[in-house]
């Protein structure tokens, strides 16, 4: 067939890699046809782009027309033509000047306009030229690191999970249009890059190098997936890895996945599989990684487990007979000096001992136990308890301002039963267990939410969090979140 084709044809057969040849041999002479036909009159850089695209990318490039595999080849960072000196001389000095201020891709666009194009390019703002260069696929810089660092939390958050297109536009906005942009919902962002800003990503677009690109050639289906999904950095250390320890990094965890690319930063050298070898400090904290992810799914198990018929029965909170019968005998027995009141510290030492009873695992567990759990809840349900004697109870009769009496006790129990289900709520979503909910937990937990009464979109899940937050604070304790609980009516079991 070699003999057959063009010369256009056999300069593009002759920049394929061994790989590509042999599925082009297996290909039909219909797609063998066309393949040709998308590669002849290729640039060698152009050519060596398409070679390393993935095969997703080949096929949305053929079905293209020709201004949109020129915009895609700019994305890629494959820069077109430009105007050579003769032609250069020749530009009106206002477009002459323009022109040497451009970065190469903006050249390489400029000197495929018409002269009427470049007229009115040249009388157009910095603004709409920004846009328009961006429309063709040329990518501006991005922020600084400087500049990023002095993001809000929340533009901080959108910024890093743009595409390369996406950072340089929003670099060129005003303070005040980021502020806009960043209220804006996820539809609302998707219009104003696209209809203000000019930003459209090719679909399918994976932002790779040519290492990475031809690393993922060779990657099985279940590998690609993971390569994907990773971030920049993940991939960077993806890519010096061997290829048993890729096949493990591809199967872990998120959290496993930053511990061990977070070792290596710091001068880490074991593998990801050096963990079950005894190998290197890259092997140690994969597999200190992977007891903490034990850890943690034995955590959950706990949490998930807990018998609240239990907890119920052991806080009698009812208005029943029986339940009025128990809370006067268990009143009587808390009330150690015999006052007709209950102090905090004398609640303390009865809870604690009644709970270790009930539910004896959880209060053993060093990762909540009475400390991280009961005691947060106590001290929110005895202060709740007594400022609410002025609705329950007259200002005469109140004895104790300090202390909660009888008549306030159901109330006590109501308001444990009630803060305990919210730490457990708390703690579920708590999933590193630091005693703190940060921004991605709180993302990750909307299907939780959900089941517990609070149904959020992404969208409205960032404004329920910078609203916890203020847009400030990074983390939520539990003190924080048992408020925002109460107000939106959360309910766990």
């Amino acid at each position: 067939m070699y003999e057959k084709m063009s010369p256009e044809e056999q300069a593009a057969y002759a920049g394929m890699s061994d790989e590509q040849r042999k599925a082009f041999e297996s290909m039909s002479d219909e797609e063998k046809a066309a393949l040709l036909a998308t590669m002849a009159g290729m640039s060698k850089a152009e050519m060596a782009a398409f070679a390393n695209m993935t095969d997703a990318e080949r096929a949305a490039y053929q079905a293209m027309s020709p201004d949109e595999r020129k915009k895609m080849m700019r994305q890629m960072g494959v820069v077109g033509e430009t105007l050579g000196a003769a032609a250069i001389a020749a530009l009106p000095a206002e477009q002459k000047a323009l022109y040497q201020s451009m970065s190469e891709a903006e050249k390489a666009v400029f000197a495929a306009m018409s002269a009427e194009e470049r007229a009115a390019f040249a009388a157009m703002s910095p603004e709409e030229r920004a846009k328009l260069m961006r429309q063709q696929g040329v990518v501006g810089p991005p922020l600084s690191a400087a500049a990023l660092a002095a993001l809000p939390d929340d533009q901080k958050r959108l910024y890093e999970n743009m595409s390369d297109a996406e950072r340089a536009a929003f670099a060129s906005m005003s303070e005040e249009e980021r502020m806009r942009y960043a209220s804006m919902t996820a539809e609302q962002r998707a219009a104003y890059m696209r209809d203000t800003m000019g930003v459209e990503d090719l679909p399918g677009l994976v932002k790779l190098t040519p290492e990475q690109r031809a690393l993922y050639q060779n990657m099985s289906p279940a590998e690609r997936a993971a390569y994907e999904a990773m971030t920049a950095e993940q991939r960077a250390a993806y890519d010096k890895m061997s290829p048993a320890d890729r096949a493990a990094y591809a199967s872990m965890s998120e959290a496993q996945r930053k511990a061990f690319v977070a070792n290596r930063k710091g001068g880490g050298k074991g593998g990801a599989t050096g963990g079950q070898s005894g190998g290197g400090r890259g092997g140690k904290a994969w597999s200190a990684q992977k007891e903490e992810e034990d850890a943690a799914a034995k955590a959950a198990a706990l949490l998930d487990n807990l018998d609240f018929s239990k907890i119920r029965a052991a806080l009698p909170a009812g208005d029943d007979e029986e339940s009025a019968y128990k809370r006067k005998a268990m009143f009587a027995q808390w009330d150690l000096n015999g006052n007709g009141a209950l102090g905090c510290n004398e609640v303390a030492t009865a809870l604690r001992k009644l709970m270790d009873g009930v539910i004896t695992d959880f209060m053993q567990s060093k990762n909540y136990g009475w400390a991280n759990s009961w005691q947060h809840v106590l001290r929110k349900a005895f202060s709740h308890a007594k400022a609410a004697n002025s609705e329950w109870l007259p200002a005469a009769k109140k004895r104790h301002d300090d202390f909660v009496e009888m008549d306030e006790f159901q109330l006590l129990l109501g308001y444990l039963l009630r803060y305990f289900e919210l730490y457990v709520a708390f703690a579920r979503m708590d999933t590193n267990r630091d005693q703190r909910v940060d921004r991605v937990e709180f993302q990750a937990a909307l299907p939780r939410l959900a089941q517990w009464g609070i149904s959020l979109s992404e969208d409205e899940a960032e404004d329920e969090w910078l609203a916890l937050t203020g847009g400030r604070a990074k983390h939520v304790l539990f003190n924080q979140f048992i408020n925002w609980a109460l107000e939106r009516n959360l309910m766990y079991s």
